[in-house]
């Protein structure tokens, strides 16, 4: 079963306010607090209304966070998807809601959401929550996932 497109509105909504309100509270844009995996975190919390604990850690990069997901056990971000209730998608067609993790280049990646049209995530120069880039009909991503709802 999965999440109505409505429940998946108000989750990246409240998830984009959260992360927009930590970057007015802080400097510089954080690793772990209001970056891309900062948002997905709280996207998920808002979805199922639960607290999303497991990877509250500091990272210096993709890499870093990478090797610390490995020395919780998981091998790949699809053992991490899955894990944490989310069906890995194939045909690559995104919908309302998906997220994705994207390597873009050495030591940089970026974790988004599909919302309206475009992935959201959040911005390096520190100005919160941003349309990233638009949804292509097929989208060549490194994960693209769907949260699953168990009852």
């Amino acid at each position: 079963m999965y999440y109505t497109v409505e429940e998946k509105i108000l989750a990246i909504d409240k998830a984009k306010e959260i992360i927009n309100n930590r970057t007015m509270e802080v400097d510089k844009y954080t690793l772990g607090y209001n970056d891309c995996w900062a948002l997905i975190t709280e996207y998920d919390k808002a979805l199922r209304q639960k607290e999303f604990t497991l990877f509250d850690f500091d990272y210096r990069d993709s890499m870093d966070f990478l090797r610390k997901l490995n020395k919780l056990g998981f091998k790949t971000f699809e053992d991490l998807a899955k894990q944490s209730d989310y069906e890995i998608v194939t045909n690559t067609r995104p919908q309302y809601g998906d997220i994705a993790f994207e390597f873009l280049r050495n030591k940089i990646g970026t974790a988004m959401i599909a919302s309206s049209g475009w992935w959201v995530s959040t911005c390096e120069f520190n100005t919160g929550t941003v349309d990233k880039r638009k949804i292509k009909y097929k989208e060549s991503l490194n994960i693209l996932a769907r949260p699953i709802k168990r009852n």
